[in-house]
C-alpha cells in the first residue's frame, strides 16, 4: 500500500547519506567547487562568471556583484 508517510519514509535520508548523494550529482569530490558554493549560497548571490552575472544586472537593473568593502569617500 502507497501512503503519503511510506514515501515520506522512503525518501528521508540521514545528512550523511544526503552528503554522499550531493557529491555523487556533482561528479566527484572537490572541496573548493564545494567550498564556493556554500559561499554564494550562504550570500544569496548567483553562482557564474562575471560576464553572465553582469547580464543579469542589466535583466534585473540590479547591482549583484559585490561592492568595495566600506563607508564611500566624502566628496571635499
Amino acid at each position: 500500500m502507497c501512503n503519503a508517510r511510506s514515501i515520506r519514509g522512503e525518501y528521508s535520508l540521514s545528512e550523511e547519506k544526503k552528503l554522499e548523494t550531493y557529491r555523487d550529482f556533482l561528479g566527484e569530490e572537490d572541496r573548493e567547487r564545494e567550498s564556493l558554493i556554500r559561499k554564494v549560497t550562504s550570500t544569496g548571490r548567483p553562482l557564474g562568471a562575471e560576464q553572465f552575472i553582469k547580464r543579469l544586472e542589466k535583466m534585473l537593473h540590479r547591482e549583484i556583484l559585490p561592492k568595495k568593502a566600506g563607508r564611500p569617500k566624502g566628496k571635499k
